[in-house]
């Protein structure tokens, strides 16, 4: 038996035509879409649905301000110390090498001090000629010279004759008691003392007025 209903083309919607698709996967309480959390990503797994949930290491919250204050105290008195240690340590460096080159020039100026002693005899001699007064007047300009070089270096020398005899300054090798002057007056100087930066290098050797008939030199202790 032949029928003569044609299939039919067009969709309709009738109920037998419906077929229910049943989601599952969802769940009832999710929030809508536009409920839900910016930080949350919607991942698609095939058959359902996740949420990722993107997790954070949580920042370090900052400092208070009075604990931002002390660290900041402290670390300024630091650089202070600092400073100040630099500054001592330039300075002890500093007197350092002036105290070595104080010792080097004074060690110097003791083996000099022989040479200065030969020619003040020099100059002390009285030329007898013009040849030995030409020379003189050489020798002269020539300590000058040396001894202006010499006091730029601190070298000073001591004027002790007229001035009371100090042991400190003065050594005294001989005594005098026709001079005329006062008791324990230097009258003459046998070798001449040198002060080195108000420092005493050598003292002087002279020779000391005292009492008439009086044969006690400068210090209490007899003669022999």
């Amino acid at each position: 038996m032949k029928s003569d209903r044609k299939p039919s083309t067009d969709v309709g919607l009738d109920s037998e035509d419906i077929e229910i698709i049943e989601v599952v996967g969802v769940e009832d309480d999710a929030p809508p879409p536009s409920d839900r959390d910016p930080d949350e990503v919607d991942v698609d797994f095939g058959e359902s649905d996740a949420v990722l949930q993107r997790t954070e290491m949580p920042a370090a919250p900052p400092p208070s301000a009075p604990i931002a204050a002390v660290a900041e105290e402290a670390m300024r008195e630091r650089l202070l110390r600092l400073q100040a240690d630099f500054e001592n340590f330039k300075k002890r460096i500093d007197r350092e090498k002036e105290d070595y080159h104080r010792l080097a020039t004074a060690s110097l100026l003791v083996k000099l001090l022989p040479v200065i002693d030969n020619f003040d005899r020099a100059l002390a001699a009285t030329p007898r000629s013009e040849g030995e007064a030409a020379i003189h007047r050489g020798v002269t300009l020539i300590h000058r010279q040396l001894m202006e070089e010499l006091k730029r270096e601190g070298l000073v020398p001591m004027e002790s004759v007229g001035e009371p005899f100090d042991p400190s300054h003065h050594e005294a090798i001989a005594t005098d008691s026709s001079s005329g002057l006062p008791p324990n007056t230097v009258v003459e100087e046998l070798q001449r003392g040198y002060f080195f930066r108000d420092r005493l290098l050598r003292p002087a050797a002279v020779r000391v007025s005292t009492d008439p008939g009086s044969d006690t030199p400068p210090g209490g202790s007899k003669e022999s």
